[in-house]
């Protein structure tokens, strides 16, 4: 019989999961080692199958190494009973069925798995991970890897949207970060977030003396690129900075995810660098502080006449740049120029409170500088004008555009924190999309006053 042991969870003196197997036994003296085939047994509650080889390289510990397959009824069990517990999914049946082969390997510094391959969660997984006990030299143990996925839908794998519920205040426990460290790079075939489609992900990742890094992460991004950085550092909560930059994505596929019509697009450039600290759910985003832009070039948006016809007007630029503060989007050079309209704009967005008041200028041909105030709520504001008719249907369409992918756009990464803390309830009860008709519940018109 072969016996092993596991660390279960993030420390060194965490419980441990053992390994028994049974099956045929043969020694070789001169070489002094120990050969295990046709092994049958069980870890965890997994299947296990293989062969391994133990032996004394003399004075110093014992190394043994095998080939072995493991199959397991559901992955979320087997991770439980090594200290990571996936908790409550927005798919009940995530973390499912699993089955891996690979070469194990180690000693009494640590054990490496190597050459591994598992599929789960329709999903197939290669690589090599590895884990070092603490030591005199090294206080923390480390978890080290080497991965790459084909697929993975990570919506799937969050915790479930929760309705009509406020974002949980209860503090996120963080202490984990300082009693492990961790290094390894993940790479992702196609991915979704957020409903949002990514491809050719990278994301390295580091953590040490509580100190998470992930610099930088990479992904293509509908039809452009994605470049973002993250660093964290663990105390009273997490002390972050996230920096975000997205380079000629189409902006049309996202208006049409979220909404299902072709309100605004063009080639789109977006960025924030933002940092605060953040200590629960609730404070995402409330407690970031930065800078934010964002262009649109070789663009349209759509006009809507009296009788409800559209048609697209094209433009040459749009852009914005301006300033976060606890999470309130300032900005106040907010531009559009066509053949047909001019816009600039000013105000500010609340992107935890998901509130608006924002006043545009619109230049017509036939009506100069008409001001025009959205105030309220961000996904069904009230415009305040002195003209309908065309003009509001066509600043309705922009303004569903710009200020619902901003609000979108920019906090889906601040969502990723949400990971690392203790799962609380996530304050957006729609995933970070809009459930309303873009700016009003008149098939996109916002509410109107005249005054």
């Amino acid at each position: 019989m072969l016996s092993m042991r596991f660390p279960s969870g993030d420390t060194a003196n965490a419980a441990t999961s053992k390994l028994l197997l049974k099956g045929n036994l043969s020694a070789d003296t001169a070489q002094r080692s120990f050969t295990f085939s046709d092994l049958k047994g069980e870890v965890a509650g997994a299947s296990v199958t293989g062969h391994a080889r133990v032996s004394d390289r003399g004075g110093s510990s014992e190394q043994w190494a095998g080939t072995f397959v493991a199959r397991h009824a559901r992955l979320r069990d087997l991770l439980s009973r090594f200290g990571f517990d996936p908790g409550e999914t927005a798919d009940p049946d995530a973390f499912g069925p699993v089955s891996l082969r690979g070469t194990l390997a180690g000693d009494a510094r640590g054990w490496e798995f190597s050459s591994f391959e598992a599929e789960a969660d329709g999903s197939r997984m290669t690589g090599t991970m590895g884990y070092r006990f603490a030591t005199s030299d090294t206080a923390r143990p480390k978890w080290t890897f080497d991965v790459s996925l084909d697929r993975l839908d990570v919506d799937a794998h969050l915790p479930p949207p929760v309705q009509d519920s406020p974002p949980s205040e209860e503090p996120w426990d963080v202490s984990w970060m300082r009693r492990v460290d961790a290094e390894g790079l993940i790479r992702i075939r196609e991915a979704v977030f957020r409903r949002q489609p990514l491809s050719r992900v990278v994301i390295p990742v580091s953590l040490n003396a509580g100190v998470l890094e992930v610099i930088p992460a990479t992904a293509g991004f509908s039809g452009g690129r994605v470049t973002s950085s993250l660093r964290s550092e663990a105390g009273a909560g997490l002390t972050t900075r996230l920096r975000f930059d997205a380079v000629d994505f189409d902006l049309s596929p996202l208006v049409m995810r979220h909404w299902n019509r072709d309100y605004l697009g063009g080639k789109a450039h977006l960025s924030f660098d933002v940092e605060g600290l953040v200590v629960s759910s609730a404070d995402i985003p409330r407690v970031f502080d930065g800078t934010w832009g964002f262009e649109v070039r070789d663009g349209f948006y759509s006009l809507r006449g009296a009788a409800g016809q559209e048609g697209r007007t094209p433009f040459s630029l749009a852009s914005a740049k301006g300033t976060m503060m606890r999470g309130v989007l300032h900005n106040d050079d907010f531009s559009l120029r066509s053949l047909l309209m001019s816009m600039s704009g000013r105000g500010w967005v609340d992107l935890g409170l998901k509130r608006i008041d924002y006043t545009t200028d619109i230049t017509l041909a036939k009506i100069p500088n008409l001001p025009i105030r959205f105030h309220g709520d961000l996904h069904s504001p009230k415009a305040t004008v002195r003209e309908l008719g065309i003009v509001t249907g066509t600043i309705g369409n922009i303004g569903s555009g710009v200020f619902g992918l901003l609000e979108g756009v920019l906090t889906a990464p601040l969502r990723v924190l949400e990971s690392m803390g203790a799962g609380g309830a996530r304050g957006d009860d729609t995933g970070g999309r809009s459930v309303s008709p873009p700016l009003g519940g008149d098939g996109g018109r916002p509410a109107q006053t005249v005054p």
